[in-house]
């Protein structure tokens, strides 16, 4: 009897030791799985200067190969499933002031960006008593803006800079005019 105990513990030990052993070969035979990072979400609330939210309004992101649009529910939308990168996204609804953002995204961000659309057409007005009558010679000027909306200064040019590329609303730039060393009409 101690004799048939000890060989059924024999055979149970062998066969944890046989199970123990497969098991790891297994495991180890498996390919390590592949880390792929996490997607990005931007996500938020469009509304209107009341805190209405507002259905239908056009979102479109686009950057880092992407460039998808949808429309809001309700006033949310979300962009899910984005690569880590940069991302422009503008925002449109018909009677409403465009607005847009710059986002950047790390693998897995959950980005939260809301919205608050204004009423009306958006305007840009230079203030007439601010016109540039840039002589050959270097100045500096300091131009006026009327606006209800935000605004970006473009130049291609390397005899103006301006002070400041962008703003939002009623604002003014310092813009410094490089001397012309060259018989040329400057625009």
């Amino acid at each position: 009897m101690f004799m048939r105990r000890n060989t059924n513990l024999l055979r149970i030990f062998s066969l944890l030791a046989l199970a123990a052993v497969t098991f790891n070969c297994s495991k180890q035979d498996r390919p390590a799985p592949e880390h792929k990072p996490r997607p990005g979400v931007v996500q938020g609330k469009i509304s209107n200067e009341f805190n209405q939210p507002l259905t239908d309004v056009l979102l479109t992101i686009q950057g880092n190969g992407a460039n998808t649009s949808i429309k809001t529910i309700g006033g949310n939308y979300i962009f899910d499933s984005l690569s880590a990168g940069s991302y422009n996204l503008a925002v449109r609804k018909d009677g409403y002031i465009e607005a847009s953002a710059a986002i950047s995204i790390a693998p897995g961000d959950t980005i939260s960006k809301d919205f608050v659309l204004k009423t009306g057409a958006a305007y840009f007005n230079l203030l007439s008593d601010t016109v540039i009558i840039a002589r050959p010679y270097a100045g500096t000027f300091i131009i006026k803006i009327a606006s209800n909306t935000s605004w970006v200064v473009n130049s291609a040019n390397n005899w103006i800079t301006p002070e400041k590329l962008s703003s939002n609303g009623d604002d003014s730039i310092v813009v410094r005019v490089a001397a012309s060393t060259a018989d040329t009409i400057r625009q």
